[in-house]
């Protein structure tokens, strides 16, 4: 028997299977605040879970990218401290309760059936739950099939990590600070050589006007001095 796997933005197997089922529950674009039949619910009123309070269509009050009935969402958010609000913790709710679900009809862990590539057996066990799953109109392969082809919605998923460039002030460990110094040594050689070529232009100018000797007369007078010491 394998356990229930906990939510993880991070993970890219719980990523695809998010993505394919809010697909089939409101399409390519999932709203955070969409209810049923498209309803734009971002001006109602929330709950203390932050739920839309609206008359719903028909029997259904759904909502979200994985359009939850209020009552099953407020006893996610209860158990688990969330907030219909935030995306991420409407991801959190949805695999809670699609591992669950998967468990309990199975004993088997979702994470582990999407590994191995057990769409079917992920279809039917959530069926009960998100009835979209098993296909429709808009969507016909189910989420089996969209499992398969990688088809999902746009969801952004903002815990995903990123990689921060080598040699960058994210990067952790040594090889963040030996690029941070190699930085530093980069940028200071420039500002020196700037410097100097400012420099020699500044002096060539003033011995151009006869102000100071140029640049070739001093090494010129420096190289006779330094042999008129050596024979001394």
């Amino acid at each position: 028997m394998g356990g229930s796997v906990p939510y993880n933005p991070s993970d890219p197997t719980q990523q695809a299977f998010l993505s394919a089922l809010a697909y089939g529950e409101t399409g390519s674009n999932g709203g955070l605040m969409e209810g049923v039949g498209s309803a734009d619910l971002s001006s109602a009123p929330v709950d203390q879970y932050g739920f839309p309070q609206w008359l719903g269509q028909g029997d259904s009050h759904a909502a979200g990218p994985f359009q939850f009935q209020p009552g099953t969402w407020d006893q996610l958010a209860a158990a688990y401290n969330l907030n219909f609000g935030s995306l991420s913790n409407q991801e959190q709710g949805a695999w809670t309760l699609a591992s669950t679900t998967y468990q309990q009809k199975t004993g088997q862990s979702l994470e582990a059936a999407l590994q191995a590539g057990d769409y079917n057996s992920v279809q039917t066990a959530l069926a009960s739950v998100w009835p979209s799953v098993t296909g429709g109109p808009g969507n016909p392969q189910g989420l089996a099939g969209d499992l398969a082809s990688g088809t999902g919605a746009a969801l952004g998923f903002p815990g995903a990590a990123t990689v921060p460039a080598a040699g960058s002030a994210g990067t952790a460990g040594a090889g963040g600070i030996i690029g941070g110094i190699e930085n530093f040594f980069v940028r200071f050689g420039l500002i020196a050589i700037g410097g100097i070529v400012v420099i020699v232009a500044l002096w060539q100018l003033l011995a151009n006007q006869g102000a100071v000797p140029s640049p070739g007369q001093t090494v010129k007078a420096a190289g006779e001095g330094i042999v008129a010491l050596a024979g001394a």
